[in-house]
This record gives structure tokens, sequence and C-alpha cells, in this order.
């Protein structure tokens, strides 16, 4: 231990002595290196990206909506550098690999899920479908929460458009989860945020937070399994699942925002239902390419998760 005390103090001898200046970030800065940036030419792109995209432009000339996500710390390990952009039937992710972009197509009518999380300043949209080529693809890219807005875009596109002739007053539609205001305000509040003019809201459930096998002690559970609050709303085009993140029990946090799932009926190929080794009922979504989503609820709710069911198919 002496001795590397010894060589850290001539190391830093040599650099005082050197009179290097090592720049500091100010921490406004260092979050600033987390935001996503829009791209509006190949100016703005980094070299690495530049032919690769122009490559899926096919010479066009037309520049497509295309977002940045930088690597930075921030995250359990630093991401890679991606990019994605929106063409008219298709969104593409390209992902810098060391010193090469690595690409993954996906047709919009063949994308399964579109994910968008958001946990304080910890933010993400992951594409889950079907790759041009025809196999199950999942790409995900990490920002700061603040640039989150720049993603709308993207998210909307794949989102199915609702029926904008159909005359549906879209403050009714917002109301019809007001009864959801003294179970939880805050799913009340993002159910009212996700839903898109004209879209009709046919049925919904909300499931509370649920703790399996843990005992009461002086008032509170202390251990077992913590299933995380959701909510699953049908409407005349989608099903949407919103949830809190996991890991509420060593994360406080992870109550302190959501995670949005999108998913297209189009893409609903079947649903399932089975009870849990821990007596909870495991209601699957099944997609295109063996994907499924899947959502838990008590074996009490069985009738109210059939009756939703009942609208899907």
């Amino acid at each position: 231990m002496g001795r590397m005390m010894a060589r850290a103090r001539k190391l830093w001898d040599r650099l005082a002595h050197a009179k290097i200046q090592v720049p500091l970030l100010l921490a406004s800065e260092q979050t600033r290196l987390s935001w996503a940036r829009l791209a509006r030419s190949y100016d703005d792109v980094p070299e690495v990206f530049r032919d690769p995209l122009a490559a899926l432009t096919g010479g066009s000339g037309s520049f497509p909506y295309t977002v940045l996500t930088p690597s930075f710390q921030g995250f359990l390990r630093r991401p890679n550098e991606k990019l994605i952009c929106a063409f008219d039937d298709e969104i593409c992710v390209l992902d810098k690999v060391q010193n090469r972009a690595i690409s993954t197509c996906y047709p919009v009518r063949d994308i399964n899920t579109i994910e968008a999380g958001s946990i304080l300043l910890k933010a993400w949209i992951t594409l889950t479908g079907l790759d041009v080529t025809g196999a199950l693809s999942a790409s995900t890219l990490q920002f700061n929460a603040v640039s989150e807005p720049l993603f709308a875009p993207i998210v909307n596109k794949v989102r199915p458009l609702p029926d904008a002739s159909a005359g549906l007053g879209h403050s009714a539609e917002m109301d019809k989860f007001n009864s959801l205001a003294p179970l939880s305000f805050k799913f009340m509040n993002y159910a009212r945020r996700t839903i898109l003019p004209g879209e009709k809201v046919i049925h919904f459930l909300l499931q509370p937070e649920v703790r399996v096998g843990a005992p009461r002690l002086l008032g509170r559970s202390w251990w077992g399994a913590i299933h995380p609050a959701h909510l699953t709303i049908l409407t005349g085009k989608e099903l949407i699942v919103i949830r809190d993140e996991a890991g509420v029990r060593w994360n406080p946090d992870a109550r302190h925002g959501g995670i949005w799932t999108y998913i297209p009926l189009a893409r609903i190929t079947s649903t399932s239902l089975a009870h849990t080794d821990d007596g909870m009922l495991s209601l699957s979504i099944h997609l295109p390419g063996d994907d499924r989503i899947d959502s838990l609820f008590p074996a009490s709710q069985e009738q109210q998760v059939a009756l939703l069911l009942s609208h899907i198919l």
C-alpha cells in the first residue's frame, strides 16, 4: 500500500510540474452530455453514422426525422451512441459498436411493441418486433428525460392512428378515467395524458401493487415478492400497459415515473391465462415471433381479467 501511495504522489508531482490542466465539467455540463439531440442534416450526424444513414435513404436526398442518443455515464453501464430515424414505413436504429455502425430496421407494420420509460431523469424507448430479415429483434435507446419530447414523433408513428372521423369527444374519453382518482391519482393522470384525440377507450383495469408471501409485522410487510402496480387500457386500436418499474423495495425512485408499453391490436395473435406458483394470475399477450407481454394479477381478479380479454379478441 505504501509503494502505491508513493507512486501516486510521484505521478501527481509530475503532472503538477508539467502544469497539465485537466478540465473539470460542471454538473450542468455533465447532465447535458446525456441529452438526446435532433439531427437536421448529415452535418449534425457523427461521421460513423453518415454513410450507413445515406445508404438507408437510398440517395433520395431527403433527410429523415433523426434523433441521436449519446454515450454517457448515468446508468449501470455506459450505453453505446445510437441514432434512430423514422422513414415513411420503417424505423431504423443505428448502433455504434467500436468504430462502426450496425443498423437494425423495423417495418412499422411489423413492430410488436414500443416501450417508453421515464424514471426521474432516466428515460428510454425500446422497439420490439420483426426486423427486415423477419427475425425478432429489440432496440433500446437511453437518454436524459429532459429530451424525451424528441421521441414523441417516433412513438406516435408506431401507435395506430385513431379514427378522427368518428366524432369522439377527447375530454369525454379522458373523463372515463376519473374513477381511478381515489385508487391512484398518478395512474389516472398517466392514463389521461396517454389517450390520443379520436381514440376510443373501451375498457381498463387497474392493478395496485401486490406483495406475495409477505407476513405483516408492526403493520408492515417486511419481505416477499413485490409485483408493481400497473394499468391496462384497451382502446379501439391498441392495448396500452402503464406500470411502475420493478424493484421499488431497493429503489424508492422507481415509483417516481412510469413505463408505457403500446401494443397495436393488429399485432396480437392470441391471449392466455395461467396461475403462477405464488398464487398470482399471469395474463400473456402473444405477438408474432414468439414474443409476448406478461402482466400479473391476484387470482381474485380473474373475473375482471376475463372481462378485459373478452374485449380484445
